[in-house]
Formats: C-alpha cells, structure tokens, sequence
C-alpha cells in the first residue's frame, strides 16, 4: 500500500512539483521574503527588547507590591484575626488596624497588580476584607465595656446579647446573635478563601 502510494507520488505528482521547485522565481522570492523578516527585526529590534523588559519590569513590580503587602500583614497576623473572628467572636484593636491598613494599601493605585489574573484575585480579596470591615464597625463594641486606657482594647460580636458577655439568655437575644454570628462566619470563611487564591495566584504567576 505504501510502495504505491510513494509510486503514485513520483510518477504522477513529480511533473507538478518539479518546476516549482526548480524555478528560480521561487527561489527569488522566497529569498527576499526571508530578507525583509531579517530587515523587520533588525529594525524593530528595540522595540522587541523592550517588550521583554517591560515583561520583567512588570514581574519586578509585581513581586515587589506582594511584598510590601504581606510585609503589612504576614500570613500568620490574619489567620489568627479570622479565628478569633470566627472562632471566639471577638478581635484586638491591634489586630483590626494591622488588617485595615493592609486593605486600605491594596486599593492604592501604586499597589495595583500588573498582572491582569493576579489583580482580579487581589480585587476579590480587597472587596471581601472590605465588607469583613465594614461588618466589624457596625456590629462590634467594646468588651468589657471599662478597659485600661492604653489598654489592646478588646471588641466583641454584641456582647449584650451573648449570655457568656452579659446577655439574659432570652430566646430573643440568641436569634439575634445567632443571626449575626452566621453572617460573620460566612465573611470569615469568604475572606480566607480569597486570601488563599490570592496566594496561590501569585505564586502561579510571579514564580515564587
């Protein structure tokens, strides 16, 4: 099958592809084809290295924003803000702030990612850690209520409805902390979500 096939090839085929391949016009032009791609990269040759270093300046910026940022909040500072949040309903100033200015630092537009992947997972983060925030304003206080001054005051998730923080234990009082506790939790879980793929995304793209 094969012995016809490559007969069928020469015999039938050569007479079409012979002048082809002898004419000097194809070869001409194949000649100043491969001269003018020569001629292109020469002339752009500038513009082509400086593609490749915009790459690498873009990868510099990149893992230098990641450090700034986890410089401001190491990985270990905000897994223990969250299980606090989430496991005793309650954080220290300290701790908020250290979260505050790292989401305030995110949004600055020095701090934007140059990758396009990598700054869409760093939005994702900042919009979670921001309604994390935003929720922690609204609805936690000082507990105790008298603390030293220069004290890490302590907040927690309305205490006066936490039988343990000084709520009556109403049925009332549990719904309403029950209902606010389940939201908080789902931020919490929602914001360490993020940060991981965040994490992951960068190590993906900035090769870390």
């Amino acid at each position: 099958m094969i012995d016809r096939l490559i007969d069928w090839i020469l015999q039938d085929l050569a007479p079409i592809f012979k002048p082809i391949w002898d004419s000097v016009v194809l070869w001409r032009v194949f000649s100043l084809v491969l001269v003018l791609a020569i001629a292109v990269v020469y002339w752009k040759r500038e513009r082509i290295a400086s593609l490749v270093l915009s790459s690498q300046d873009a990868l510099d910026h990149d893992r230098k924003v990641l450090a700034d940022l986890e410089g401001l909040l190491p990985q270990e500072s905000l897994e223990s803000f969250l299980d606090s949040l989430i496991g005793d309903n309650s954080y220290r100033a300290s701790a908020r702030r250290k979260v505050q200015e790292f989401t305030d630092s995110m949004s600055l537009e020095r701090n934007q990612f140059m990758n396009r992947r990598l700054n869409e997972a760093a939005s994702n983060l900042h919009s979670t850690l921001f309604a994390l925030i935003e929720f922690l304003a609204y609805h936690f206080f000082t507990h105790p209520k008298v603390q030293a001054p220069g004290e890490d005051f302590r907040y927690c998730l309305y205490p006066e409805h936490n039988i343990d923080r000084g709520g009556s234990g109403t049925e009332e009082e549990s719904d309403f902390y029950e209902k606010h506790r389940t939201q908080l939790v789902e931020l919490g879980r929602k914001t360490e979500a993020n940060y991981k793929e965040w994490r992951k995304v960068a190590r993906e793209c900035l090769s870390i």
